[in-house]
């Protein structure tokens, strides 16, 4: 146990302690005196420099599709109702280009029609 000599000596320098802040409101604050002030520095300034964004490149052009070749003539085929081909049958038509073509089928019932140049 403790000897009771020490005891009223370590009170009395609590309350020397205690007495050594002013006495306040409970509800007011005060900054610590032994805290350090942090010290806020300015930052340092920052170079900016503008760059132009890079111009803008014109768009790759658009690939060509094959076209598909102009038709110069026409075939005619002509058949029964049981697929069998009428031969010797007259015929008329109009190719590309405008002209008209006039004939006769052959045997198979077939024709070409080709534009005169």
């Amino acid at each position: 146990m403790q000897n009771e000599k020490e005891i009223p000596s370590l009170n009395s320098k609590v309350k020397a302690a205690q007495s050594s802040f002013p006495a306040a409101p409970p509800e007011a604050v005060q900054t610590c005196p032994f805290a350090k002030q942090a010290q806020v520095e300015e930052p340092a300034p920052v170079e900016v420099e503008v760059v132009e964004p890079p111009p803008a490149k014109k768009p790759a052009p658009a690939e060509k599709k094959p076209t598909t070749p102009e038709k110069t003539w026409v075939k005619i085929k002509l058949i029964d109702m049981v697929g069998k081909p009428i031969p010797g049958e007259r015929y008329r038509v109009k190719v590309p280009g405008g002209d008209l073509v006039e004939g006769v089928l052959d045997e198979q019932g077939e024709a070409a029609a080709h534009p005169s140049h």
